[in-house]
């Protein structure tokens, strides 16, 4: 409030480290971002991806997505946590101060600062043996002079346009009691990159010291550098950048020669009849204009109308329903097109082959997702990982009214201070689901310790409550014995409030945090229902290895909710050049073919079952037998090819006595998103 931010955004960082963004991220300007990029092994990574991919979606101040420079982060000693603190530097007038430690790694350090921060006199100060990632940032404080011009530029984006003219705005703000002096401010521009500079005069919009300039419309090939000036009546000078003429703003006048790039791709791949519509979110950008995203679909194979998915507020995701009052047994399959207006108009398409397919089932056949949070987590997980295991889900955002459609519940409340608080009827309605023999996963950081309804549904769920409990520390644990044995999780979601939860018998507690063992899910196996209640957020797991994933979680989840478990596993996402493990399970002795496809169909073989993948763009990976412990673990090597970013690899196995109708069936089928 008192600096007048409109938007304010977080980022969540590894919980036993300092949480300071600068350790992490280090903006240049309003449209660039320096972000941490640790080595795949490190416990950082997640978050450094968590911080890159946060901003990798938003809108920057200058109406673009941001520019996002990755700085490798070096260990510093042996220390498994300790990295060189390059990201904590100070940025004080036209010098950018850098902690060195006289290494080798300095110089591609500094060169990264020089990249972000061109024009700058990037200085190099010594950071020997002064501890972690906080450095010169965390340690110093720059003091704004109050009797400064400010200067808050929005300038134009790169542009094919040849015939009109580029509008640059900027808020000038003169100290108080002064005013502008005549002629300012002005916009110095020029084609070579530096002398002689050419002048504009800009001139008050009509919104209080907003001003607005005009660039002259230049030919195809044209890079146009320009800085603002400003002057006050008192003599007093400010320009933007402040490093100019050495770095300055540009616009560049040239062919739009690439396509929209979509991705982060998260349809539905199953709908329930009389449930919300299936729902689709991408990620679409482009590096000259905002893209405009439409669905492309069909039911029953009769093309219907085209429907155009709106970008969210100030980011560049994009989001809708289509299918609405589809019937059980109906077939609904789409794709994704973004076009981006060029002159020359350029179109990309998701699924890159083929289309996503998604049936339509009876509410009795599919899992209920019911997802309150004001912030949601885990039900988006939910549905996508649900969608990809081929598992039929109806996703709820508000109360159910009809209990009798579903018999597998997963509650999804939220964390401290974006949940939802229970009230008396819904509590009770719970109550009566599980008494009538239903399965109910339950998650929410206060429900059971603090929030009003916790008397009535703890005994339900086998929770006694400990304590209304603090920051989660330490990750979790799994607990031996339990369905969660072997399972060792970092945790990167909400933190406040997470409630301490102890089992009475025969519930068991499943999963514990780290730092001081106390639980935080509770297993309920009572014989005529069953139920998980959990004090955090499922979706803010971060994966490791399989089968520390959340995946592999929640398929002992629903085995114990008696949903049948899947046979074939793998990760969800892996970059070009990866190595994916796949992880197949039958009878020892048992025959499989494994098959690979870069599009899905939804066919029904006889004697088979339902095939997901399209035989016209698959291949056989592998064929063979199963070993006496009934696992086969396969490799799919992803090409290390760029141009793979934002596709899926679908994958599905026959597996039984006899590779023939009647002897074998088809698995599950997986999903590994190319990243």
């Amino acid at each position: 409030d008192y600096y007048g931010i409109e938007h304010y955004h977080t980022s969540i960082v590894a919980p036993w480290t300092i949480e300071h963004h600068d350790c992490w991220g280090k903006p240049s300007d309003p449209e660039t971002m320096l972000i941490a990029e640790f080595d795949e092994d490190s416990i950082y990574h997640p978050y450094g991806e968590l911080v890159h991919d946060h901003y990798e979606t938003l809108e920057s101040p200058w109406g673009r997505p941001y520019e996002l420079i990755r700085m490798p982060m070096f260990q510093m000693g042996s220390g498994w946590f300790e990295f060189r603190p390059y990201l904590n530097a100070l940025v004080s007038n036209e010098s950018v101060y850098v902690a060195v430690t006289n290494h080798p790694d300095d110089a591609l350090a500094l060169a990264k600062f020089q990249e972000a921060f061109p024009g700058y006199d990037i200085v190099g100060v010594d950071h020997q043996g002064t501890g972690f990632n906080d450095a010169l940032h965390c340690r110093t404080r720059n003091f704004v002079k109050r009797d400064a011009i400010r200067i808050y530029p929005f300038p134009p984006g790169d542009t094919e346009d040849t015939s009109a003219d580029y509008p640059v705005r900027a808020e000038v703000i003169p100290p108080a009691g002064a005013a502008l002096a005549a002629g300012y401010p002005r916009i110095l521009w020029t084609e070579t990159g530096g002398p002689p500079f050419q002048s504009v005069v800009m001139a008050l919009t009509g919104s209080p010291k907003e001003y607005l300039g005009f660039l002259p419309a230049r030919p195809l090939g044209t890079t146009v550098s320009f800085y603002i000036e400003a002057r006050d009546d008192a003599g007093r000078e400010q320009i933007y950048p402040m490093v100019a003429p050495d770095g300055m703003m540009e616009l560049e006048v040239r062919a739009d020669a690439l396509p929209p790039v979509l991705s982060r791709y998260q349809p539905s791949r199953s709908g329930c009849a009389g449930a919300p519509p299936p729902s689709i979110r991408v990620l679409g950008k482009d590096d000259m204009a905002t893209p405009t995203v439409t669905v492309e679909s069909w039911v029953n194979d009769v093309a219907q109308a085209p429907v155009s998915l709106p970008r969210e507020e100030l980011c560049y995701w994009y989001s809708g329903e289509l299918g609405a009052g589809l019937a059980p047994g109906d077939l609904l399959r789409y794709r994704v097109v973004a076009s981006d207006g060029a002159a020359t108009a350029h179109t990309s398409v998701l699924p890159a082959v083929g289309e996503t397919y998604c049936p339509i089932v009876g509410p009795e056949e599919s899992v209920a997702i019911v997802d309150l949070s004001r912030r949601p987590c885990t039900g988006p997980f939910l549905a996508e990982t649900l969608g990809d295991l081929g598992i039929p889900y109806a996703h709820y955002t508000t109360w159910p009214t009809d209990w009798s459609l579903h018999r597998v519940w997963f509650f999804c409340l939220g964390v401290y201070a974006d949940n939802h608080i229970l009230d008396a009827v819904q509590a009770a309605e719970i109550v009566a689901a599980l008494q009538s023999g239903d399965f109910v996963y339950l998650e929410g950081s206060d429900v059971w310790c603090y929030d009003p309804q916790g008397a009535t549904l703890d005994p339900h769920f086998g929770v006694s409550p400990v304590d209304d409990g603090g920051d989660l520390e330490g990750g979790l644990l799994g607990q031996p014995a339990t369905i969660a044995e072997g399972l060792d999780f970092v945790y990167a979601g909400g933190n406040a409030y997470m409630d301490e939860l102890a089992a009475v018998a025969p519930a068991q507690v499943l999963l514990r945090s780290g730092a001081d063992g106390v639980g935080r899910t509770v297993l309920n196996d009572t014989g005529p229902y069953r139920s998980i209640a959990s004090s955090f957020s499922l979706g803010a797991l971060v994966d490791d290895s399989w089968p520390e994933t959340r995946k592999e979680l929640l398929l002992r989840y629903l085995e114990f909710f008696e949903i049948e478990r899947v046979a074939l596993q793998s990760v969800g996402e892996a970059r070009p050049g990866a190595n994916v493990t796949l992880r197949l399970e039958a009878q020892p002795g048992d025959g499989y073919v494994m098959l690979s496809s870069a599009a899905e169909e939804y066919a029904v073989r006889p004697g088979y079952g339902t095939l997901r993948l399209d035989l016209a763009h698959s291949e056989v990976m592998d064929r063979g037998r199963f070993p006496a412990s009934g696992v086969v673990k396969l490799r799919l090597t992803i090409p290390d090819d760029p141009a793979l970013s934002g596709t899926e690899i679908h994958l599905q196995a026959a597996v039984g006595p006899k590779i023939a109708p009647g002897q074998a069936v088809f698995t599950n089928r997986q999903i590994v998103r190319v990243r």
